[in-house]
């Protein structure tokens, strides 16, 4: 039986690691722990590439859990079905308000001014299915359950 000199050995350690690498990159690409699949090359060298060849994808959008790390707004408030509209009369005292609202990301942006809301409005970043919350409102809602701001964000609009 032939003997496997420190050449052989180190070049085939060499080629594991490269195939590791490659197949966590490749795990990377498609959502996965880079690691994770790093370690599953480097000990099963192409085996694991094919395997994760034949893996779906996963979206990044399914990783992402919405964090609001909120600095005024209560932690514990949860997002609701719609409340009362809040009354024409008090619009005025609303506009006077700081604004908060979730991102594409899901993070909580602000405290931002209405006119601040206004051009979150008119350059698409903010709509309907975003969620707002204001000092007084018991929890965040869309900006949909809120009439009187979709009315003032709806009738500024360009």
């Amino acid at each position: 039986m032939p003997q496997l000199d420190a050449t052989q050995i180190m070049t085939s350690f060499v080629l594991s690691a490269i195939i590791g690498y490659l197949t966590g990159y490749y795990a990377d690409q498609k959502g996965r722990d880079f690691t994770t699949w790093f370690i599953l090359g480097l000990l099963f060298n192409f085996f694991a590439t094919i395997l994760l060849f034949f893996l779906p994808s996963i979206k990044k959008e399914e990783n992402i859990r919405p964090t609001m790390t909120i600095a005024k707004p209560d932690p514990a408030i949860s997002i609701s079905q719609p409340q009362q509209p809040i009354s024409p009369s008090s619009w005025k005292e609303e506009e006077n308000k700081l604004w908060y609202y979730l991102d594409q990301n899901h993070e909580q942006v602000g405290p931002v001014s209405i006119i601040a809301l206004r051009n979150l409005w008119n350059s698409g970043l903010l709509g309907f299915n975003s969620y707002v919350w204001a000092e007084g409102m018991d929890r965040w809602q869309k900006v949909d359950q809120l009439t009187n701001l979709k009315e003032a964000l709806s009738k500024h609009s360009l």
